[in-house]
């Protein structure tokens, strides 16, 4: 009877972990900047999150940092072929390429 409730609890906890995945957003700034948000799909904030600029040819790392305590990063564009990555954990990630970054829409 243990071995069941156990295995139940342990079912329950995998899809509550599993249910809110990290998103990323990203938008053009002044100066060839670029301002990111992470988080997850609940909501939350995920301040401390690495967060790096890829280069699209051999996946070297471009500009490495973390999103800041507003869950936020900024960071000059590269001249390159670039994405940008958001690692939660293994599997657990979102990216967003150049082609998605677009200037703050004005209201």
């Amino acid at each position: 009877m243990i071995n069941v409730l156990g295995a139940g609890l342990l079912a329950g906890y995998s899809a509550v972990t599993q249910a809110h995945h990290p998103v990323l957003a990203c938008q053009a700034m002044p100066d060839d900047k670029v301002l990111c948000t992470g988080g997850f799909s609940d909501g939350s904030k995920a301040p401390g999150v690495t967060l790096d600029v890829i280069a699209s040819a051999g996946n070297r790392i471009l500009s490495a940092g973390r999103l800041d305590a507003h869950s936020q990063r900024v960071f000059r564009r590269p001249d390159e072929n670039f994405y940008v990555l958001l690692e939660v954990g293994p599997g657990h990630t979102a990216v967003v390429d150049p082609a998605e970054i677009k200037p703050a829409s004005k209201r």
